[in-house]
């Protein structure tokens, strides 16, 4: 009997029948009980107990909390073993998950050749064969005898220990002392050398026990449909298990270097086929390869690609079936889709995902706006209404102000001069104007009332100088692209201007086909394009086209034309969409999903999907700024950022030669008063007593003469070129024309 350490798992559950003794079923019992790292729990199951051996079996598949993977030894007759692997198939006791040996008592030399029993083998399955080789007509006497063994063991024992000294002895000869120090062999090396030669030679020998015998094989799977039994081990009396392999190499040895078969398509970041200057494909690239490769390394598979014969495609429903990667997964001709499939309950009905590896979610890609004219850039920190409003209020508080300063009774009470300053209409505007500006005057009013309405008004200006300065430097520092197009909505609200398309023969065509709303008006306009090509691209970036795809490969698609064109030329849409769990695929009912899936779950622990992520998706760059229609980010201001500001000036120069040339105009057709022009001559006295000022001048003029005194009642309403005190100011006063003396004749000093 095989020993129990070639189990390697510590449930069994042991299956025998009517050809099995009592007694023989005993020792095997108590055989892998008390084997070292022998089975915990052993479940025995007597087929001839019951007719109904479909319901036996099937009380035998894992309860929930129960571990799904089980092991089952059938200690049955020969002619019994076709049936019970059709049956266990059938309740689901085969595949990948389980393990069968097969012990076979009945066969014998002349009846050993298990491969019938493999006619119904099916990828995945683990199954093993422990049967009985002894001579079933001896020709010579088997001597089985304890004797017999004995001599040829002291008989090996002597012959194999004299050949070891004599090996020993001619290795000594020929080295010196010191080499034979450093190489001579330890006694458990001399040792475990003569056991193994004894071992070898009994085993050549058939003197003793040369009748019985007992052999494993195991069914290795080399492809879907081709299966090889692999010699395991052997025992027989004299020289105990001989083992030669894994009882279940695929339990042990994962594939054991199979070759196996994928699909996949050109999709960067997902899968990429690496070509060389001829166009050929020389490797293969991408997020899936990296996990497809960390896989087989594992799992101890290489892999062949076979593209679909749809180019690009992964598979739509056409007529009932699936083309693309789909129909190449749903036809079982390879074993697994190396692609960045969508998970849909449609897709779910025909082939098996794995775990999800990303979820993606889609959107478009258009051209990117262009920059709109910055020559009015000056206006664009306010809105019109708000520049309408400024306008008006600065219209109107030239008027408020010469209101409420004119007709203040604290220069009546006081009876201060008004005739000058803020006294004027025309004086009010225009300091009104300044102060917009910031520059004011050098003139305050006297009254209170005034005063108020002017500080409040100040208050106004800084907070609208303040807002304006701030606003015009985010507008020359960070500027906005105008993207019209956000949504899906501007999509359709654009029609009859735009047009869009995606890539057919993937999920996101079967969702067009049964969607509602807007989604379905987006599909039905679409245009479905074969391919994703040069002229494609060429289509958006020229015409107003929208692509709709996964936003990671369209982010690709703006890195790789970035990177030949030097130049951002696309954004995206800001609205997602159907966002989609990706995985592979593979076909329904494989038995190797649960193994890929574990293995994937331990590198999304692990962190290495993420990894491989930021290695294949792209960098950012400085189109990432406007990926979606925004500016490029700060920068240097420019002649171009400013020349509506020249333009203002420009016009400023224009309007101030437009009004000289009024007033040269003007001053041309009034009649001059004087004919000859005139002069002035003023002398003015000042007395300053208790505050009383008297001020005398003289007007002299070739065509009349005027004479004023006139008297102020308050100091600090004179001139300002006078000072305080009991000082006397004298100052003398020529100017021309003589219309303008009585505006004038209070200069300062």
């Amino acid at each position: 009997m095989v020993q129990a350490a070639l189990i390697p798992l510590a449930e069994v559950t042991l299956i025998s029948d009517e050809s099995v003794s009592e007694e023989g079923l005993t020792e095997v019992l108590q055989l892998l009980k008390t084997a070292t790292g022998g089975v915990t729990a052993v479940t025995t199951v007597d087929l001839s107990a019951s007719s109904d051996t479909g319901k036996l079996l099937g009380s035998l598949k894992p309860r929930p909390g129960e571990p799904k993977f089980k092991t089952f030894i059938a200690m049955v007759a020969k002619t019994r073993i076709a049936a019970l692997q059709t049956t266990a198939r059938t309740v689901g006791l085969m595949g990948s998950k389980n393990e069968w040996l097969f012990v076979v008592s009945d066969s014998n030399d002349m009846a050993e050749d298990m491969s019938p029993y493999m006619a119904d083998m099916e990828d995945g399955d683990n199954l093993s064969f422990f049967y009985n080789t002894s001579v079933a007509q001896p020709t010579q006497p088997c001597q089985d005898e304890f004797k017999c063994v004995l001599g040829l063991a002291v008989e090996q024992y002597a012959t194999q220990l004299s050949v070891t000294l004599e090996e020993t002895l001619e290795i000594f000869h020929k080295v010196s002392e010191e080499e034979w120090a450093e190489m001579k062999p330890t006694k458990a090396q001399r040792s475990e050398a003569i056991i193994k030669k004894i071992k070898d030679a009994l085993t050549s020998m058939s003197r003793c026990h040369r009748c019985t015998s007992w052999e494993a094989q195991a069914v290795e799977v080399k492809d879907a449909d081709r299966f090889e039994l692999l010699k395991s081990a052997r025992w027989t009396p004299l020289t105990g298990v001989t083992v030669y392999d894994d009882l279940f190499p695929h339990v042990t040895g994962g594939f054991r270097g199979r070759r196996i078969k994928v699909t996949s398509t050109d999709n960067p970041p997902w899968h990429k086929f690496v070509r060389d200057k001829n166009n050929t494909i020389v490797g293969y690239t991408g997020l899936m390869f990296d996990i497809l490769n960390e896989i087989g390394r594992r799992l101890n598979f290489t892999y062949e690609v076979i593209p679909p014969p749809e180019i690009n495609k992964f598979g739509v429903l056409e007529n009932g079936r699936y083309n693309g990667m789909m129909g190449q997964i749903t036809r079982k001709e390879v074993l697994v889709g190396c692609g960045a499939f969508t998970v849909t309950n449609l897709r779910k009905q025909v082939v098996d995902f794995t775990t999800v590896i990303d979820k993606q979610p889609y959107t478009y890609m258009i051209a990117r706006p262009k920059e709109l004219s910055r020559v009015l850039l000056f206006v664009e920190p306010f809105t019109s209404d708000t520049w309408i409003l400024i306008a008006i209020a600065t219209l109107l508080m030239g008027p408020i102000l010469h209101l409420v300063n004119s007709h203040s009774p604290f220069y009546a009470y006081y009876d201060l001069h008004r005739g000058r300053g803020l006294f004027t209409l025309q004086d009010c505007s225009w300091y009104i104007f300044a102060s917009v500006l910031q520059q004011g005057g050098d003139r305050m009013p006297m009254c209170h009332s005034a005063r108020v309405a002017l500080g409040f008004w100040w208050v106004f200006v800084i907070i609208i100088v303040t807002t304006y300065s701030g606003n015009l430097v985010a507008f020359l520092t960070f500027p906005k692209l105008e993207n019209a197009v956000q949504t899906l909505d501007d999509l359709l609200a654009a029609r009859y201007s735009m047009s869009w398309g995606y890539v057919g023969g993937g999920a996101l065509q079967d969702y067009f086909k049964g969607a509602e709303g807007k989604f379905k008006e987006i599909g039905d306009l679409a245009t479905i394009h074969d391919r994703e090509d040069q002229i494609l691209l060429d289509r958006i970036r020229y015409t107003d086209y929208a692509y709709i795809q996964w936003k990671v490969n369209l982010l690709v698609i703006m890195k790789e034309e970035f990177l030949r064109t030097d130049s951002c030329d696309f954004s995206l849409g800001r609205e997602e969409f159907y966002s989609e769990h990706v995985a592979m695929a593979m076909p329904k009912g494989s038995p190797y999903v649960w193994k890929f899936d574990e293995e994937i779950k331990l590198m999304l622990k692990g962190g290495l999907v993420q990894k491989w992520m930021q290695d294949h998706w792209p960098k950012k760059d400085r189109c990432s700024a406007s990926a979606y229609g925004d500016g490029d980010g700060m920068r240097t201001v420019s002649l171009a950022d400013m020349q509506g500001s020249f333009v203002l000036l420009g016009l400023g120069f224009l309007l101030a030669l437009v009004f000289i040339i009024a007033e040269f105009v003007w001053r041309c057709a009034k009649p001059n008063l004087s004919g000859k022009g005139g002069s002035i001559n003023s002398t003015v006295t000042t007395n300053r007593t208790n505050s009383n000022v008297n001020k005398n001048f003289s007007i002299n003029n070739d065509d009349n003469r005027y004479d004023g005194n006139v008297k102020r009642n308050n100091w600090y309403n004179i001139d300002n070129g006078l000072n305080h005190g009991d000082q006397q100011g004298r100052s003398s006063i020529s100017y021309v024309p003589p219309q303008h003396l009585m505006r004038y004749y209070d200069h300062r000093s």
